[in-house]
């Protein structure tokens, strides 16, 4: 019988320990980087959800719509929009004596010299104007509201700045503009002098009117309910012979349909933000009327005098901030099904018990604690798929 060397023995004891030991730290280094994987931390701070409503409503306010028996071409003397004086010029207005569309090509003319002299004005800062009007755009895309055509507008004078930066645009331009004025002075060439329509109050001018302004006064709204504002809007509107409306400045209101339920989430007398197209307002909730037809209610908001008012369009969708709450906020992963979470404090984690008070679109909200060893802000919550007790060392 042969004996195996006994240095060949020791051999293959060693090569089979370096081959447990290479394992064990395969399986240690395997461990710690699952560890890693499987835990992550958060810390907490305190934040603010808001319950918001998207609601369409309609304008109540002290307005006029100036007007004129001559039915020719309108000359404004003011921007759209602008804020005016009593007896300050608002627009001068032409007889068509040939009783044809006059008027028409007139708006049209004046548009066109509009555009080009907004792009002969944004020469300088285009790039800018650009992406401020682009941004503003594509937040608002797929939205019939008014912001969503004003950046549209915005974004095509800066295009037009863009190309009226080159000197020989420019005197293009320039020439334009003087032959479109020459159009306008031959559609006035026979005509009387012009019928000068003046600001009766202090107030806003806007261009446009709808035919609503004697209906939609602040004085309808002591009468408003549902059934009233349905019949209001039923009513034909003419506006023939309007050359703009005339917004006065004192309190104006905000009438919203909705269901009786949702009107049931507000309270009068609270004041709520209502964001509109280009600004958020403060508006108080002065009344809700609900008619004998069930599930039909009519929220009236308040604008107290001097707060500045949205643009012309009557009928707005607005948003509205409801209800906000403040917590404590964590990760909904971060929380067990027993209300608690793990605290990272010391090294070490330490079990605490939380009261979530809103769960809502991903957002997990805590109510604060004065308790020492409750959560608190600026603590570090774990998220772990691994098993945690109260205590376990983590570093």
């Amino acid at each position: 019988m042969t004996k195996k060397p006994h240095g060949a023995h020791l051999l293959r004891e060693s090569l089979f320990a370096l081959v447990l030991l290479a394992l064990l730290a395969f399986t240690v280094v395997g461990e710690i980087a699952r560890f890693a994987d499987d835990v992550s931390f958060e810390t907490v701070a305190t934040a603010t959800y808001t319950y918001t409503d998207t609601l369409t409503g309609y304008i109540f306010r002290d307005e006029i719509a100036p007007g004129t028996l001559n039915n020719g071409p309108i000359e404004y003397c003011v921007a759209d929009g602008t804020d005016v004086r009593a007896e300050e010029e608002l627009a001068l207005v032409f007889r068509d004596d040939t009783g044809t569309d006059k008027r028409e090509r007139a708006a049209a003319l004046y548009k066109q010299i509009e555009a080009y002299e907004a792009a002969l004005a944004h020469t300088e800062n285009w790039q800018g104007d650009f992406y401020s009007a682009y941004t503003a755009l594509m937040r608002e895309l797929g939205t019939d509201s008014a912001a969503a055509s004003i950046a549209a507008q915005a974004l095509c004078t800066a295009l037009g700045g863009k190309d009226a930066s080159k000197q020989t645009v420019a005197a293009q331009i320039r020439l334009e503009i003087e032959q479109l004025r020459a159009q306008l002075q031959a559609l006035t060439l026979h005509t009387n002098d012009p019928h000068p329509v003046k600001a009766e109050f202090d107030g806003v001018f806007y261009h446009e009117a709808d035919g609503y302004e004697a209906l939609f006064g602040t004085d309808a709204v002591a009468a408003l309910t549902p059934a009233v504002l349905t019949e209001l809007l039923r009513v034909p509107a003419s506006t023939a012979n309007s050359v703009g409306k005339l917004v006065g400045n004192g309190t104006w209101y905000f009438a919203v349909p909705t269901s009786t339920a949702l009107a049931a989430t507000y309270t009068c007398d609270t004041v709520y933000t209502l964001r509109f197209d280009s600004e958020s307002i403060p508006m108080l909730l002065e009344r809700i009327t609900v008619d004998e037809t069930p599930h039909t209610a009519l929220l009236i908001f308040r604008a107290e005098n001097g707060t500045s008012l949205p643009c012309a369009a009557r009928r707005q969708t607005v948003t509205v901030e409801r209800q906000s709450i403040s917590g404590l906020c964590i990760p909904a992963g971060a929380m067990s099904k027993d209300n608690t979470v793990y605290v990272l404090r010391d090294g070490r984690a330490l079990l605490c018990p939380v009261t979530p008070i809103l769960k809502e679109n991903g957002c997990l909200l805590l109510a604060p604690s004065t308790d020492g060893s409750a959560l608190r802000e600026g603590d570090v919550v774990i998220l772990s798929e691994r098993q945690l007790f109260h205590g376990k060392v983590l570093e």
